[in-house]
């Protein structure tokens, strides 16, 4: 009987000390020309190992930008600039185009 309540304690403790958590985020906004979606995924990982606690932690994101009119109406974009932030990230980025550009959408990560 003291074996199982032994076992029993150690599988409550070792479930209780591993947990993972998964974040899945979408934030969009937009203005009259363009629409821009922001996701981010990311994994922790909480745990125990040789009586050390440990963590762990991998996450993506990306970015997106659309142009909401016509690719025509970009044939005369020579640059494009645009930057965002978020929490845990930041970016910005600049495209010079030296022919007119052969899409409507742009993405960062």
């Amino acid at each position: 009987m003291k074996k199982i309540i032994t076992l029993l304690f150690t599988i409550i403790l070792l479930t209780a000390c591993s947990e993972t958590t998964n974040n899945d985020y979408k934030f969009s906004g937009e203005s009259e020309h363009w629409e821009a979606e922001y996701a981010y995924k990311g994994t922790e990982k909480w745990g125990g190992k040789d009586g050390r606690e440990t963590y762990s932690n991998e996450d993506s994101y990306e970015f997106i930008l659309k142009y909401k009119d016509s690719l025509e109406e970009l044939s005369s974009l020579q640059k494009l600039e645009y930057s965002y932030e978020a929490d845990s990230s930041r970016g910005d980025s600049t495209e010079e185009f030296t022919e007119p550009p052969s899409s409507v959408t742009y993405r960062g990560n």
